[in-house]
């Protein structure tokens, strides 16, 4: 329910934080800070809503990767090298794999598993 609440402020944040940034506005690192954290924080939310009975594997790497966006976007307000890059990379790698957890929960492992490997055979020829 609060996600939902949330969803909409905290996107037009990010927004507002990027074009900020690309203006070189000297609030723009605080409000994309603000909004990315918020942002993290809601998939954590979302997250721990999961029973511990269903996590995967899968759960576990996206826990980890939340965690490390989190530490990179701190580390990106203080203006660290290679923050930049390594914030860009968990971003990518953590949607990836929420669209696997997605992907795995609609239509199951197996089901999954079956389609990859008959997309690699088909590719093959």
């Amino acid at each position: 329910m609060i996600e939902k609440k949330l969803k909409i402020p905290v996107g037009i944040t990010v927004f507002i934080g990027v074009i900020l940034k690309l203006m070189n506005n000297p609030y723009g690192s605080i409000v994309f800070t603000i909004g990315f954290a918020g942002y993290f924080l809601l998939k954590l939310i979302r997250l721990s809503r999961t029973q511990k009975f269903f996590w995967t594997k899968y759960h576990y790497i996206q826990l980890g990767l939340l965690i490390l966006g989190i530490g990179f976007l701190i580390l990106m307000y203080f203006n660290y090298p290679y923050s930049r890059l390594g914030f860009v990379i968990v971003l990518l790698l953590e949607s990836i794999v929420s669209l696997r957890i997605m992907i795995t929960s609609v239509i199951g492992d197996s089901n999954f598993r079956m389609i990859l490997s008959f997309l690699g055979k088909l590719l093959r020829r």
